[in-house]
């Protein structure tokens, strides 16, 4: 169930209490992400130690979401990292990619998903107009 899905994510981040490490390949814009984000700095301001990997081409950290790369950056419990960024002189690492899709709370608990964080992947933050079936 994909509302499951959500609230799952965000309650595992919600209850950290000493780490969480996190790998996602993309974070699209959005209150998903917005949701995302804001647990991630709570659960840092709560003292948990947080390590991000993101993909370094589809992260999504720039642009609309420069501010909120800036944020995590700056937070002193947080740790931010890309695997293999965009280099024009390694033109061999552009399809070299990270898929996957993982939270580690306290060393103990693991979640292992196919979806990355964005409204479309959670029911809950799709507005009707986003809604790909339409009543007729």
């Amino acid at each position: 169930d994909r509302s499951l899905s959500a609230v799952t994510r965000i309650n595992l981040i919600e209850n950290a209490h000493s780490s969480l490490k996190i790998a996602y390949y993309a974070v699209h814009n959005g209150l998903a992400a917005d949701v995302f984000y804001a647990s991630i700095l709570e659960a840092a301001d709560r003292g948990v130690e947080v390590e991000l990997l993101f993909d370094g081409i589809f992260h999504n950290l720039k642009g609309r979401q420069h501010a909120t790369y800036w944020a995590l950056t700056a937070h002193p419990n947080i740790s931010v990292r890309f695997y293999e960024p965009l280099n024009l002189f390694k033109p061999w690492t552009i399809n070299n990619r990270l898929h996957d899709k993982l939270i580690i709370v306290d060393g103990t608990y693991t979640l292992l998903g196919g979806r990355n964080i964005g409204d479309k992947y959670y029911p809950m933050f799709t507005t009707l107009e986003n809604d790909p079936i339409k009543s007729v």
